[in-house]
């Protein structure tokens, strides 16, 4: 009996190293398909994530290369615009300045020849006013002499007691 469960035990051994194999031989190409099929799928996402890389590289490239002309474009037409609109601005400015200096010009000129107008008109004025505010004196100051005069006349002969001429009071 011994030798009956050793047999069996040696055959059921030999049946699971078999079986062990065949699981080792059957998970070693489980493996190498996977590998494989890993190995391509990788290849193929690279191709791809290449191809596409490239794709998106010229897409951007063209993009900023229009984007670079588009750009070069505007600023080329905003110069032109500013440069139109700068030289328009400065003979708009050197035309007012033109009217400005005629019209300052012109009024100063009107405005010397009414100051001296009426520079000549206030020396007028002030001359007549001078000359009869001295008649005024000369006249008061003639009388104020005529009228001292006789009161002192007066008073001389209220003090002396006889009035002129030899008239006694």
């Amino acid at each position: 009996m011994k030798k009956l469960v050793l047999g069996r035990l040696d055959a059921l051994h030999r049946l699971l190293a078999e079986c062990l194999d065949a699981l080792h031989l059957l998970l070693a190409e489980c493996l190498d398909a996977l590998h494989r099929l890993l190995a391509g799928c990788l290849d193929a996402l690279h191709r791809l994530l290449a191809g596409r890389l490239d794709a998106l590289h010229r897409l951007l490239t063209g993009c900023l290369d229009a984007l670079h002309r588009l750009l070069a474009g505007r600023l080329d037409a905003l110069h032109r615009l500013l440069a139109g609109r700068l030289d328009a601005l400065h003979r708009l400015l050197a035309g007012r300045l033109d009217a400005l200096h005629l019209l300052l010009a012109g009024r100063l000129d009107a405005l010397y020849r009414l100051l001296a107008g009426r520079l000549d008109a206030l020396h007028r004025l002030l001359a007549g006013c001078l000359d009869a505010l001295y008649r005024l004196l000369a006249g008061r100051l003639d009388a104020l002499h005529w009228l001292l005069t006789g009161y002192l006349d007066a008073l001389h002969r209220l003090l002396v007691g006889r009035y002129p001429y030899g008239q006694t009071a």
